[in-house]
């Protein structure tokens, strides 16, 4: 019937913390192509504020990371993804390939072995 509501609309959004997160993702990605990297880098932390249990989010602060930050704060933000996620093989994919591509052949080695 017009007019009429059926029913509430199922949404996957947790509390809109889920889509906040993935906003502030698109937005540090999109600051960080347009080479805004101190933007990109404050939407990463707020969304490790927001939720610091993803893996997801730290894994992205590696990225940003390996981009302006230094090895302590790659292995910081790659360690707390870790230990939020220790099975994830794309993970430690993405652990040996950054450490690999910043000249730390030593922790690279040490994450394939994991």
């Amino acid at each position: 019937m017009p007019g009429t509501r059926p029913g509430k609309i199922a949404c996957p959004i947790d509390n809109g913390r889920t889509g906040l997160l993935e906003i502030l993702s698109l937005l540090a990605k999109a600051r960080s192509q347009q080479g805004n990297l101190e933007e990109a880098l404050s939407a990463i932390n707020q969304a490790i504020k927001i939720d610091s249990q993803q893996p997801g989010t730290h894994r992205k602060g590696s990225s940003a990371a390996q981009v302006w930050g230094s090895k302590e704060e790659i292995h910081t933000c790659i360690q707390a993804a870790l230990k939020l996620s220790p099975q994830d093989p794309e993970l430690h994919q993405q652990a040996v390939l950054l450490f690999q591509s910043g000249g730390d052949l030593a922790t690279a080695w040490i994450m394939l072995c994991r």
